[in-house]
């Protein structure tokens, strides 16, 4: 391919989101803005002898092409790019141009695009290669933002580069036509410096990279700066929009430190869309009937299983022999129980590809968060059994919204059958795990070591570039139980067909305005722009930080969530995470504690949980001395405060 100099004389797009597929003879590229948009087909022609040769090549992420048969000539289909390749300018002008050697295209259009249901606007794109005496090949893309997106690489893989180009001018650029001269009018907030604290990654990168058309539009600049996790924004820089866990939102909204949300954003009708925001995670952006915070990205965890082992026949007959039962393959654990079969089974035994035996599952996490993720999600089923909108005897209110405290009496619940049994579980899998802690746990299944894990969607990609676990994993629910412990009485209860509650809230991020912001309309402004309906979609579906969803529309098709990479499974992905987040058949999902003084909470929890699990503390023991604790800082607020905070993070009313 080295031999064809200025070989594209003619670009068709095809977008396999929405099955867009505009006339052979315009000369234009489609502006997905995002990498949601990377699983594309280009045709091109070349202006030599091969012009007609059927061949199709796949560009894959480590730059390598395959070779597979296909219809058109010259078909490439690009997965991912690595972001090495990219290097913003962002200078003005059009000088780059002219050191880029010939000119292959430059158009203007308006096309109709089915993924988004309206006319999309064509950047004006110019893509000019320098060839090929250079070594290397030399791109640059001019978009409607007049910034320049120049790439120097090896000229090896000559239409992976040609397709990186085109690609990376469009996510860096956004969509629409280059701008004529804008009026005053038109940009509100002409001058502006918004500046948004995020506590680190993903969160700092989905602003930087999202934000740019917003501020085209707005005329503000977009300035992110990072707080410390620990001490929280308000001890960080000054800044006008914070991000922030859900479950720290109440802590500033209680103590009347932040902005509520414009009534115009979450009117009824609204084209942000307000309604169109899942029911459950809706109770996260609001305190005391009043909405705080916007969405950024949601929280849901998957547990996901070596699949290729679970089918090996060998191991399936050896798994029926010792438990008398199937290996669940094609599903993976359905409850807990199965999941510690499965750990059992597999405890030190060599993979495929590895020489030495492994440990079953991941190390402890390192950060309390996760660890508190994971402590509740392998509580909930045993503690909270899940009440079915179709009950014939629906259970009453005190049992169907208790599960950190009683709603009645108030009286803490951490200590009582459901969690402490959840608890002893966690111990038995500890035997399990490999050793000591680590701050990315699913990594040992990335390296193929570890049999099962419980990770966010964004992991999907990191296993499909390992080449231990490419194309070998599922992915399901967490996992339920066969049975629960009665909210009354404590005794153990039979669950036909498994108990299996969500539990939600432990992680993902919100938009807050503090009072302090100097801009607090167009931070607003900005968080609406980031969780819209369209631009929120993007970011869902982005393979680096995806999967959080939390808007409807995310999940009524399959559409974008190709660029996970995952095939004929991706229909299976969207069904799991609408199954776990939307659980429209379960009317009391679990939500992270959300009072105040949280924290406080969960540092107590969580501080047992580890001695429990890494110093052999007895489980009833160490849950019983949380509680204690827990009655401690309960018994510095009054006991009306202490109950109505516990109702109002459950978006129920204030006692009277």
């Amino acid at each position: 391919m080295r031999s064809l100099p200025r070989v594209v004389v003619r670009w068709t797009p095809h977008c396999t989101l929405c099955g867009f597929f505009p006339n052979v003879g315009e000369v234009s590229m489609p502006t997905h803005r995002s990498s949601a948009a990377s699983l594309s087909y280009l045709v091109l022609r070349s202006n030599g002898k091969q012009k007609n040769h059927s061949l199709c090549y796949s560009a894959t992420r480590s730059g390598r092409m395959q070779r597979k048969s296909g219809p058109f000539p010259w078909l490439l289909q690009f997965s991912q790019l690595p972001p090495r390749w990219l290097k913003r300018l962002s200078e003005k002008g059009t000088g780059l141009l002219k050191s880029c050697g010939q000119r292959l295209f430059s158009r203007r259009m308006q096309e109709s695009c089915p993924l988004f249901g309206q006319s999309l606007g064509w950047s004006r794109v110019f893509l000019a290669a320098a060839l090929p005496k250079k070594r290397c090949l030399e791109l640059c893309i001019v978009t409607k933002c007049w910034s320049f997106e120049r790439l120097k690489v090896p000229d090896t893989f000559f239409w992976a580069k040609l397709l990186a180009a085109g690609f990376f001018g469009l996510l860096g650029g956004g969509c629409g036509s280059r701008p004529t001269t804008v009026s005053s009018a038109a940009k509100p907030h002409e001058g502006k410096l918004i500046t948004v604290s995020c506590p680190g990654k993903p969160a700092t990168e989905v602003v930087e990279r999202y934000s740019s058309s917003w501020s085209l539009q707005s005329g503000a600049r977009v300035a992110v700066v990072r707080y410390d996790a620990q001490t929280g924004p308000e001890a960080g820089p000054p800044a006008d929009l914070w991000v922030v866990a859900p479950a720290d939102m109440p802590h500033w909204a209680a103590a009347g430190k932040l902005v509520t949300v414009p009534v115009a954003l979450a009117a009824e009708g609204a084209p942000y869309g307000w309604e169109n925001i899942l029911r459950i995670y809706r109770k996260l952006l609001i305190w005391d009937a009043r909405p705080y915070a916007l969405p950024l990205l949601g929280d849901e965890l998957l547990c996901f299983y070596r699949e290729d082992l679970l089918q090996d026949v060998g191991h399936r007959q050896a798994f029926r022999q010792k438990y008398h039962a199937d290996l669940p393959a094609g599903t993976g654990p359905n409850t807990w129980e199965e999941f510690v079969a499965i750990a059992l089974y597999f405890h030190n035994r060599e993979r495929p590809g590895l020489s030495h035996p492994c440990a079953s599952l991941p190390p402890l996490p390192a950060d309390d968060d996760a660890l508190d993720h994971e402590f509740y999600t392998a509580v909930v089923p045993f503690a909270h059994r899940a009440a079915r909108i179709d009950e014939r005897q629906g259970a009453a209110d005190d049992e169907v919204f208790s599960f950190h405290y009683d709603l009645t009496s108030g009286a803490a619940r951490l200590d009582t059958p459901g969690f402490v049994h959840g608890l002893q579980v966690l111990q038995h899998l500890q035997a399990l795990r490999g050793r000591g802690t680590s701050p990315e746990p699913a990594a040992a299944f990335e390296r193929g070591e570890a049999v099962l894990c419980l990770a966010s969607p964004s992991w999907i990609n990191r296993f499909q570039e390992s080449s231990l676990v490419r194309g070998k994993f599922g992915f399901c629910r967490p996992p339920g139980s066969t049975h629960f412990f009665a909210y009354r009485t404590g005794e153990k209860g039979v669950a036909p067909g498994g108990n299996y509650v969500s539990y939600l809230g432990a992680s993902g991020w919100l938009s807050v305005v503090p009072r302090q912001s100097a801009h607090p309309e167009a931070a607003f402004e900005l968080a609406a722009a980031l969780s819209s309906p369209k631009l929120s979609r993007e970011i869902v579906i982005e393979p680096a930080w995806g999967g959080g969803v939390y808007r409807r529309d995310q999940l009524e098709t399959r559409t974008g969530w190709q660029s996970f990479g995952l095939g004929d499974r991706t229909e299976a992905l969207v069904d799991t995470l609408r199954e776990i987040t939307v659980h429209s058949q379960i009317k009391n999902p679990v939500l992270k504690l959300r009072i105040p003084d949280a924290r406080a909470h969960q540092e107590a929890v969580d501080a047992e949980v580890r001695r429990a699990l890494l110093l052999g503390k007895n489980a009833q023991q160490a849950l019983a001395d949380a509680a204690a604790r827990w009655r401690n800082l309960d018994g510095q607020k009054e006991e009306k405060t202490r109950r109505t905070d516990y109702r109002l993070s459950l978006g129920l009313e204030r006692i009277d």
